[in-house]
């Protein structure tokens, strides 16, 4: 029940050694046959091995496929589909290869890790948290399993490939077993365990720009979670032992579980940077409540993290109280008792009884919503422990359901499955102190003022004048910084895979201005494109955005360069996304045919911040992919009037460059 003790003296040094490095991560591959799970693992193996010197740590691949039993390789020969009972010590293999192949390796007298890359069909939710029980956790060589579906969306495509692989190769699994593995596919689901990156393997031009784009989300999304979650772990293990130090050590039973940790900041710019970077590493806000005047967002780790034998679901954001700065970093950590509902508090109170000594901080007790017990550890007087009776993540759900947490808003699956935060949201959770008779004052005060403004408004202005200038004034508010002066409009999904990281070039028919780089401008997500030609589904969410555009977050271009070819544009496309023949990343540069040759430029990303929540556009949404001052009223052209800026304008209903002398309208 109680975590391990520290490792004994005489590995001392060796564990010592085995810490300098990270630990290492295992990547797993599923999908139906002929997806491309060998032929991906093995080159994102290639790539993270030729990334080793500056990460420090090799990889290696595992083939499922070879784990198979004599007796189920001549099964599916057979065209006989395999069983549960086939597949389950099958299964037990694969995690046991996958666990071993992670212990690190004596290089020169230095341990270092090795990441995994496995490659197993994984049909079902079932199988795929056969892959992540426990015995990872409890293994501290293996820190994550990282799930990547390998979507296919062609049945003829995957047959294709079947049949040239057993003619090629004698492979055992015949084309005519894909049906039965289809019918077998659980799609991936909301399980936080087996959360998984969707990769669609089919849309790329070649298996190089495939793996390129593999190996960018391993590189970015999978590392960036990772490498904070080293952060969090080491402050447990400096949590956990001022609680032994403080004869708690106990509380830890079997029937407890980490419920989740809390990271304090000092300023509300880095709220909004921790938001962000919990979303860049894939992370979901599950919900946001309005706690003494402040927000207190919850994010949902997918997938979890693992701690001691321990799985951590849920980190806590407070924003800071204003006057009450704190220093940036982990704070505390909270245990759910895992009894009783998420009201009263008679378990705690025998918590308390059990342990008379500790100077319980009780004034938690009085909380009607989820009552808790804490107590400052030593050492550091702002790391404490809290004990709860159920997890965070259940009171979340308990809040929304009751209007007193704000859900993430609907329409946002192309963002990240939810935004990051939320402002203006009226609901709070049950409290014993005072705080909220203060914010209520302060909130009541605020709408008093606002339906004064509003009653001695002129007749209209309330319809009009006012919410524009309301929604600039929002806008500008939450950037406050003089340089974002202007918006880049984009189609969905592209803006959400910019937020994400996941897209660092925006392709153009036209040069960014010089004076615009290294400077932010306001990204604006229009909604998705009525054009499928990037393939359907490859990209675009199921629920995607609708309305006019919104202000998303600020976007910083470090460079920009135009393709020397249409080779060079098509082997970056794991960085732009857009497909070399759709609509927005038709090539009529260099090789092109047609008179009027225009390169692709690409603008790259050097830095993205996303703003807390979605805002209205200042303005209406302009031309196709347009970039313009955000001032309405503005009567300067950022592409201006000379003809190397005109050329990126074509004359058809999408562009029409207007300058017959008559009522000239420069483009904005």
């Amino acid at each position: 029940g109680t975590p391990a003790p520290p490792t004994p003296s005489r590995h001392a040094c060796r564990a010592a050694m085995a810490s300098e490095a990270p630990a290492s991560r295992a990547y797993v591959l599923y999908g139906v046959a002929g997806c491309g799970k060998t032929t991906l693992g093995r080159a994102l193996v290639e790539r993270l091995n030729d990334a080793a010197p500056e990460t420090g740590r090799d990889a290696v691949f595992v083939d499922a496929d070879d784990l198979h039993s004599p007796e189920a390789r001549e099964k599916m020969s057979r065209g006989e589909p395999l069983t549960e009972t086939d597949r389950e010590p099958w299964l037990a293999r694969v995690r046991a290869r996958m666990l071993d192949s992670a212990r690190p390796r004596d290089v020169d007298g230095r341990l270092t890790h090795r990441d995994v890359v496995v490659a197993c069909s994984a049909l079902k939710r079932d199988h795929r948290a056969s892959l992540v029980r426990d015995e990872e956790a409890k293994s501290k060589w293996l820190a994550s399993v990282d799930f990547v579906f390998l979507r296919v969306e062609e049945k003829a495509a995957l047959e294709k490939r079947l049949r040239a692989r057993q003619e090629s190769s004698g492979h055992f699994f015949p084309a005519s077993l894909l049906q039965s593995q289809l019918d077998t596919l659980e799609l991936p689901s909301d399980d936080a365990r087996t959360a998984c990156h969707v990769f669609d393997a089919d849309v790329y031009p070649s298996t190089n720009a495939a793996c390129a784009a593999l190996f960018s989300y391993v590189a970015t999304t999978a590392r960036a979670r990772l490498e904070w979650e080293e952060t969090a772990r080491a402050f447990l293990d400096d949590w956990y032992a001022r609680l032994r130090k403080a004869g708690l050590a106990d509380t830890l039973s079997n029937d407890t579980q980490i419920d989740h940790v809390c990271f304090r900041c000092g300023t509300e710019a880095v709220y909004r940077d921790t938001l962000a970077k919990l979303r860049r590493a894939g992370h979901v806000v599950a919900g946001a409540s309005n706690v003494g005047g402040r927000e207190i967002t919850t994010v949902r780790l997918r997938p979890p993290f693992f701690w001691r034998g321990r799985t951590v679901n849920a980190v806590e954001v407070p924003m800071p109280k204003k006057g009450r700065p704190k220093p940036d970093g982990w704070e505390h950590a909270e245990v759910a008792l895992m009894r009783g509902g998420v009201e009263g508090a008679e378990h705690l109170e025998a918590l308390r009884l059990k342990y008379p000594s500790v100077a319980w901080e009780l004034k938690g007790l009085a909380k009607a919503l989820n009552a808790e017990l804490s107590f400052a550890l030593a050492g550091d007087p702002g790391m404490a422990v809290k004990f709860h009776h159920r997890p965070l993540l259940e009171v979340v759900a308990y809040e929304i359901e009751r209007g007193m947490a704000q859900a993430p808003p609907p329409g946002f699956a192309g963002f990240a499955n939810e935004t990051p935060t939320f402002f203006g949201r009226k609901g709070k959770r049950a409290r014993g102190d005072d705080e909220d008779d203060e914010a209520k004052k302060k909130e009541k005060t605020s709408d008093d003022a606002a339906t004064t403004s509003d009653a001695d408004a002129p007749p209209g202005e309330n319809e009009t004048t006012k919410p524009d200038s309301r929604k600039m004034n929002d806008l500008l508010s939450v950037f406050a910084d003089p340089l974002v002066t202007f918006g880049l409009e984009m189609r969905e999904p592209w803006a959400g895979m910019v937020l994400r990281g996941e897209k660092t070039v925006e392709t153009r028919g036209y040069a960014i201005p010089e004076a615009l780089l290294g400077r932010p401008v306001v990204l604006l997500a229009a909604p998705e494109s009525s054009d499928r030609s990037v393939r359907p589904k490859a990209f675009l969410p199921d629920a995607a955005p609708a309305g006019a555009a919104s202000a998303v977050g600020l976007v910083t271009f470090g460079s920009c360069a135009p393709y020397a070819s249409k080779r060079a544009f098509m082997d970056d496309f794991a960085n732009h996304r857009v497909g070399p023949d759709s609509e927005f990343g038709a090539w009529e540069g260099p090789g092109a045919s047609g008179a009027n040759e225009t390169p692709m430029f690409a603008w790259r990303v050097s830095e993205v911040l996303p703003m807390p929540a979605p805002a209205p556009s200042p303005a209406a949404t302009r031309v196709l992919r347009s970039l313009f001052r955000l001032d309405d009223d503005a009567e300067t052209s950022l592409v201006g009037r000379d003809d190397a800026c005109v050329s990126e304008l074509s004359d058809d209903d999408k562009g029409r460059w207007d300058d017959d002398g008559e009522n000239d309208r420069p483009w904005h």
